[in-house]
C-alpha cells in the first residue's frame, strides 16, 4: 500500500513537471509569437542609419510589434539559438539591419523582422529632378519629399573629398548632377545621394561621343557652357545653335549676355526669390556670373543640365550666330542672327 502511494506520488509530480515544462515551453515559444497573426495593418518604421541591433529592437518593441525586446536581442546575439525557434527558416550568415524606411506590421514574427532588415527591403521614395535645377533647388526637392534636409545636402555638395573623388575643379557639384528619376531611402545620407547623381552623370555622358575623354578643366568648361544653354533653350534642336551663338561670342571676347546667368545670380548667390522679370539694374549686378558685365563664361555651371544640352555644348553647331530672341513664347522657339542690326529689327518685329 504504502508502494502504491509512493508511485502515485512520483507520477504526480511527474505529471506536474510535464505540465509545467509543457506551460514553461509554451510561454518561452509565446515570446517569439507575432503580437497579432490576425493585424495585417503596415506602418512605416525606419532605421536611422547607424543604428545598432539594440536600438532597432527597443524601437520594435516602443512600437508594439514585438512581445519581448529581450528575448529577441538574446537571438541576435546568439545566431545559433534562431534555427532552435525557427527550424524551416533560413537566416543570412550576417544579421545586419540595413538602414531604410520599412513597411511592418504585428501579424510579423521576429524571424519575419530579421530577414527583411537584413535583406534592406526597404521603402523607396521616388523622386524626379527636372533638367536645369540648381543644388539649392534640388535639396529643396528633397526636403519636401522628407529624404533629407536642404542644408545637408548642399553641404554635402560642397564636400571637397567627394569633388576630388570625381575629379571636379569646383567648390561644387553643380552642374553634375544628372536630371533624372531615383529610387532613394526616406533617410539617406546625403553624400550618398550626391555620389547616386554623380555617378549617373559619369555613365550619362559616356553616351555622348564628344565627352568621350574628357575630364578636369575641360569637361568643366563644357559643363558650364551646357548648363546656360540648358537655361536657354526650349526646343531640343536648337541647344546645339544656341550652343554656337555662345561660342562664337567667346570666340570674340563678346559678352554672353544671358538672362539665365543674372537669374543665377539674383536666386542662388543673393538668395532672392525668383524674379518675374529681368530689369536694367539687374543687369548692373557685380558679380563674376553676371555675364552682361563678364566675358566668357561664368566660373562654373549654373544649373544641372540634361543629356540634350550636355551634347549642343560638346558639339555646337557651325554657324556665325552672334544673338538670338524668342519669337514664340507658347513654343520656346527663337529666331537666329548674325549681326547687331539684324537683331534690332528682329526685336523691333517681334515686339509690335
Amino acid at each position: 500500500m504504502k508502494n502504491k502511494k509512493t508511485k502515485i506520488i512520483i507520477l504526480s509530480v511527474l505529471a506536474a513537471v510535464l505540465v509545467a515544462g509543457i506551460i514553461a515551453v509554451s510561454l518561452f515559444f509565446a515570446q517569439f509569437a507575432p503580437v497579432d497573426k490576425n493585424d495585417k495593418e503596415t506602418v512605416r518604421f525606419e532605421i536611422p542609419y547607424g543604428s545598432n541591433a539594440h536600438e532597432v529592437i527597443n524601437s520594435l518593441y516602443d512600437n508594439g510589434l514585438i512581445k519581448n525586446k529581450k528575448f529577441f536581442y538574446y537571438l541576435i546575439l546568439r545566431p545559433k539559438y534562431l534555427k532552435f525557434v525557427y527550424p524551416k527558416t533560413e537566416f543570412p550568415k550576417k544579421l545586419d539591419f540595413k538602414s531604410g524606411v520599412y513597411k511592418v506590421n504585428k501579424s510579423m514574427s521576429y524571424a519575419d523582422f530579421i530577414l527583411k532588415f537584413a535583406s534592406g527591403d526597404s521603402e523607396y521614395v521616388v523622386i524626379t529632378v527636372p533638367e536645369g535645377l540648381t543644388i539649392k533647388k534640388i535639396g529643396k526637392l528633397l526636403e519636401e519629399k522628407g529624404i533629407c534636409s536642404k542644408d545637408g545636402f548642399v553641404d554635402a555638395c560642397h564636400n571637397p573629398d567627394l569633388l576630388s573623388i570625381y575629379d571636379i575643379p569646383a567648390d561644387s557639384f553643380e552642374g553634375y548632377l544628372f536630371p533624372d528619376t531615383y529610387n532613394l531611402d526616406a533617410i539617406m545620407k546625403p553624400e550618398l545621394i550626391v555620389q547616386i547623381m554623380a555617378d549617373n552623370f559619369f555613365n550619362k555622358i559616356k553616351e555622348i561621343p564628344e565627352l568621350e575623354g574628357k575630364h578636369g578643366k575641360e569637361l568643366n568648361q563644357i559643363v558650364t557652357l551646357a548648363s546656360i544653354v540648358e537655361r536657354e533653350y526650349k526646343v531640343d534642336e536648337e541647344a546645339p545653335v544656341i550652343a554656337s551663338v555662345f561660342s562664337n561670342r567667346i570666340k570674340k571676347h563678346i559678352g554672353l549676355y544671358s538672362c539665365a546667368t543674372v537669374e543665377y545670380v539674383i536666386t542662388e548667390i543673393l538668395d532672392r526669390p525668383h524674379p518675374e522679370r529681368i530689369f536694367e539694374k539687374d543687369l548692373k549686378i557685380d558679380n563674376p556670373y553676371n555675364t552682361y558685365l563678364y566675358e566668357g563664361l561664368t566660373p562654373g555651371p549654373i544649373s544641372n543640365p540634361g543629356t540634350v544640352a550636355l551634347a549642343a555644348a560638346a558639339k555646337p553647331a557651325k554657324t556665325e550666330y552672334f544673338y538670338f530672341q524668342v519669337v514664340d513664347p507658347s513654343s520656346g522657339k527663337h529666331v537666329f542672327t548674325k549681326t547687331f542690326d539684324e537683331h534690332i529689327i528682329n526685336h523691333t518685329l517681334i515686339s509690335k
